[in-house]
């Protein structure tokens, strides 16, 4: 399929920005929002495009998290709407420990929204998604193959990111934050020397333009040294915000899982070359 123009729009979602790529031949969805994100995913499709939902021909779900995972399964049930995502997606909810990380989730998710917005909505959701398409690092999107999956784990085991070489066009999903102008690591850190390996990565497409989903949602300029500086705060020692939201998730036994075989590594080896 040759690359086609697109508009690319701007969703206000519950506590997250969400983008939606509006093609001749169909909608792209670059994050799946939260559960109650649906309706004004559907009220923004007949609205303001004068489209059905059903229009939709992907969905990406770049992580486990409420934000960002919690509308994908009513997106398919009530439209038919496709999924792709990361092929460890379902496991970081999995089993008793992934229920209870999903709840603590949930109740933060609450609290930025009684923060932001004074007023909470649903947010408990179906967590097994079962994607129609997985993707893997550097794969192109089913029907949109002018954009890219970039494995970026670090946030969780799984983080994806969606570039569009032919726009020098990043989304950065939970990479980093933007608060007040200025550039932070996301909340929590799960795993942060595979993060600083993702900084680089992105820092090596070399993006002109940003779509982030949390704070401004896009900045067509960007700091040159941004992905070093974002490297250079992972050096920082925790504050108070940063030890509380980190011991509040580490009860998904894939985080366990995989701290342990990172532990394992270093000792074996003396330094950590674990990887996912």
């Amino acid at each position: 399929m040759p690359s086609e123009t697109f508009t690319l729009h701007i969703i206000p979602g519950y506590i997250e920005n969400l983008f939606l790529a509006e093609y001749e031949h169909g909608l792209l969805l670059l994050d799946c929002g939260a559960v109650n994100d649906v309706k004004r995913i559907e009220d923004f499709c007949r609205q303001n495009l004068h489209r059905s939902p059903a229009e939709i021909k992907l969905a990406v779900v770049t992580h486990m998290h409420p934000d960002h995972a919690g509308g994908a399964v009513l997106l398919r049930k009530n439209f038919g709407v496709p999924l792709a995502a990361h092929q460890e997606l379902d496991r970081w909810y999995a089993g008793p420990g992934g229920f209870i990380q999903k709840v603590i989730d949930c109740v933060l998710m609450q609290s930025v929204a009684r923060r932001t917005r004074g007023k909470l909505e649903k947010a408990l959701f179906n967590s097994r998604i079962q994607a129609d398409y997985v993707l893997a690092d550097g794969d192109s999107l089913p029907f949109f193959p002018e954009w890219k999956a970039v494995a970026v784990p670090g946030h969780t085991s799984h983080d994806l990111v969606l570039y569009h070489a032919g726009e020098s066009l990043l989304y950065a999903a939970d990479c980093f934050l933007e608060v007040k102008g200025r550039y932070q690591t996301p909340l929590p850190v799960m795993f942060p020397q595979w993060l600083e390996a993702s900084f680089q990565k992105m820092g090596a497409l070399q993006p002109s333009s940003l779509l982030i989903a949390h704070g401004e949602a896009r900045r067509d300029q960007i700091p040159a040294d941004l992905f070093q500086s974002l490297q250079h705060l992972l050096q920082t020692p925790p504050n108070k915000l940063t030890r509380q939201v980190k011991r509040l998730s580490v009860y998904t036994p894939e985080y366990r899982r995989l701290n342990k075989l990172q532990k394992q590594s270093r000792s074996k080896d003396g330094a950590n070359k674990f990887s996912v």
